[in-house]
C-alpha cells in the first residue's frame, strides 16, 4: 500500500508518462491531455477545493490511531493522490481504451491505498474521482479542440498555397 501510495507522489508519475508519451508519436496528444488533467487537478484540487473545505485528515481527528507512512500535510478534501491518478486514467481511457483500463485499475488502487493507510476518508477519496474524472475529460476536450483548429488551419493554408 505504501508503494501505491509513494508513486503518485509530487506528480512524478504523470510527469514520467507525460515524458514516455512525448516519445511515441501516436501517444503525444494523450501526453498533453495528461499533463492538462493533473495540472487541472492540481489547480482546482489543491489550490481551491482544499482550501474551500478545510476538512482535518482522519488520523488528525483521531490521534488514538497511529498512521504507518509519514504524515502528509494539508487538509483531506478532496483526495489529490485519487484525483491526480483518476485523472490520468481517464484522459489515457479517451484516447486509448484497453491501456486506460490499466490506468483505472491502478488509480483505484491508489484510491484505496489512501483510506486503507488511514489518510482519506471514502468522501475524500469519492471527491477525488469525481474531480479526477472531470479534470481528465475536461483536459482531453480541450486537446482534441485544439487539436482540431489546428489541422483546420494546417488544411486552409495547404489549399490556399495551391491556389
Amino acid at each position: 500500500m505504501k508503494c501505491l501510495t509513494y508513486s503518485i507522489e509530487y506528480g512524478a508519475m504523470a510527469i514520467l508518462v507525460f515524458i514516455v508519451m512525448m516519445f511515441v508519436k501516436k501517444m503525444r496528444k494523450t501526453g498533453f491531455a495528461v499533463m492538462g488533467a493533473t495540472l487541472s487537478v492540481l489547480l482546482f484540487g489543491e489550490l481551491i477545493l482544499k482550501h474551500i473545505v478545510c476538512r482535518p485528515r482522519p488520523f488528525v481527528v483521531n490521534s488514538a490511531i497511529d498512521i504507518i507512512i509519514k504524515a502528509p500535510s494539508g487538509f483531506s478534501f478532496p483526495s489529490s493522490h485519487t484525483a491526480t491518478c483518476f485523472a490520468m486514467a481517464t484522459a489515457i481511457y479517451l484516447f486509448h481504451k484497453r491501456l486506460g483500463i490499466i490506468a483505472y485499475i491502478y488509480a483505484s488502487l491508489v484510491a484505496f491505498s489512501r483510506m486503507y493507510l488511514y489518510v482519506h476518508y471514502p468522501s475524500d477519496v469519492f471527491g477525488g474521482v469525481i474531480l479526477g474524472i472531470c479534470c481528465g475529460i475536461g483536459a482531453t476536450a480541450l486537446v482534441k479542440l485544439i487539436c482540431k483548429k489546428t489541422e483546420d488551419q494546417r488544411e486552409s493554408e495547404a489549399e490556399q498555397k495551391e491556389q
